[in-house]
């Protein structure tokens, strides 16, 4: 078998580079370490061990129970060759070093601290005390089955990835005639001023929709700003709902997946979001995408084409317009921003949003929206779903004191409800600039 750099040869159908090989295996050591406290069966992986005591091969124990390793590796017949069989570093140690723990699934090492203080962004600890290391390894810890995506979904999946490779090879241009652009309205000010914007530059030379994805749980207030848009745009907006949930109810798909809050993401997000655009997007195939980057957010817009859709025209950053000024815009031209903004939320998504972790947004539901407060701590506490962060450790919605407070709402960055529905909290207002 040939080697890779280093004298690492990647295991067959691994996927792995010799320097990902290398970190796998440095969070690995021998059964036989610290004296022995672990045994052979224990093993999670073998390593084949050559003379000069380097791991030139690699392996999980399933494949080397699938297999005769002599036939495969023959080298290890060879004097000075050896199989050593390994498992997670805090196996055998069987002390846990300060904040990390085992992935219960795959053996991983988890840094179980905050992600703000260095700790995995994607750990997540269950209800019985083990950890996981990313989406994946919950879902199958949890057991729950993701739903395959259907063959038009698939090969929208399969078109992203050849435009943001064609985005990174500086090969994606300009809308040309008789093309079509997506500009996806998230009921928010930003959005609503891109599109305008688009229909302005584009609407003599493409077709142009603008799609709305609705959520239940939104404020109601959101529908009318959603009729106010449409007369300002002089267009009708579509809606792209799941055909899975026609009630397009966040309440109705954390009752059918078991859960409200995961650690890949809200399931919502997918379902009445990601979910709901792609079967749209399957049925009215476009060219480009448009959606509510601002000015300040160019950077934010730059990870967004190489990572999702490289076809997405940064419209408000073209323009120069800031959220601020989408803000102004909006107020300038007569039309009333969604309520929930002068009700104080820092941004125009479902009241009760459960990727939500700080107390003082959860009383400040409870003081807004007592109705909604009381919906999701029911449905929490039923699901066993621990939605509030205090003193460091989750708690459940009907645990939480009307005292407690974390940083003030006006300074939170609430978490994302996807790629084509955040929208921030309206900014202070200021005077209109002339300009606008």
């Amino acid at each position: 078998m040939a080697t890779d750099t280093d004298g690492w040869m990647k295991m067959p159908h691994s996927g792995m580079t010799a320097d990902e090989a290398a970190d796998f295996i440095s969070r690995r050591t021998p059964v036989t370490a610290e004296a022995g406290e672990v045994s052979e069966a224990e093993a999670s992986d073998f390593a084949i061990v050559d003379p000069k005591g380097r791991r030139i091969a690699w392996g999980t124990r399933g494949q080397a129970d699938a297999i005769d390793l002599s036939d495969a590796y023959p080298e290890i017949l060879e004097p000075g060759y050896r199989v050593e069989w390994l498992c997670p570093i805090l196996a055998a140690r069987r002390v846990q070093p300060k904040h990390t723990a085992n992935c219960c699934e795959c053996g991983r090492i988890v840094d179980t601290r905050e992600a703000k203080d260095g700790g995995d962004g994607f750990g997540s600890e269950l209800d019985d005390g083990r950890w996981t290391c990313s989406g994946e390894c919950w879902e199958k810890a949890v057991g729950i089955e993701q739903d395959a995506p259907s063959p038009d979904v698939a090969g929208l999946i399969e078109a992203a990835f050849d435009t943001a490779q064609a985005a990174r090879e500086g090969i994606v241009g300009e809308p040309q005639s008789g093309q079509s652009i997506a500009v996806w309205f998230s009921c928010g000010a930003a959005s609503a001023v891109a599109a305008k914007e688009t229909i302005r530059r584009y609407g003599n030379l493409c077709t142009i929709h603008v799609v709305n994805n609705p959520v239940a749980e939104e404020d109601a207030d959101n529908r009318r700003f959603l009729r106010d848009v449409e007369q300002w745009l002089g267009v009708e907006i579509e809606i792209a709902v799941n055909d899975a949930y026609p009630d397009a109810s966040a309440m109705t798909v954390w009752d059918r997946r078991g859960g409200m809050s995961f650690p890949h993401g809200a399931p919502c997000t997918i379902s009445l979001k990601k979910e709901a655009r792609q079967q749209w997007e399957a049925r009215n195939p476009v060219d480009w995408h448009v959606l509510g980057f601002g000015a300040e957010e160019r950077g934010r817009y730059e990870r967004f084409i190489l990572t999702e859709r490289a076809n997405t025209l940064p419209i408000l950053i073209d323009a120069g317009l800031t959220r601020q000024d989408c803000y102004e815009i909006i107020v300038a031209e007569g039309l009333e921003p969604p309520r929930v903004y002068a009700q104080g939320y820092p941004n125009a998504n479902c009241i009760g949003c459960v990727k939500a972790t700080s107390p003082t947004y959860w009383n400040h539901v409870r003081q807004q929206h007592p109705e909604v407060f009381e919906q999701r701590a029911e449905q929490s506490r039923r699901l066993g779903a621990k939605l509030v962060r205090v003193d460091n450790q989750r708690i459940f919605l009907d645990e939480l004191s009307p005292l407690a407070v974390g940083k003030p709402l006006k300074s939170l960055k609430m978490p994302e409800c996807g790629l084509f529905c955040e929208e921030p909290g309206a900014p202070t207002l200021k005077e209109p600039a002339d300009a606008h």
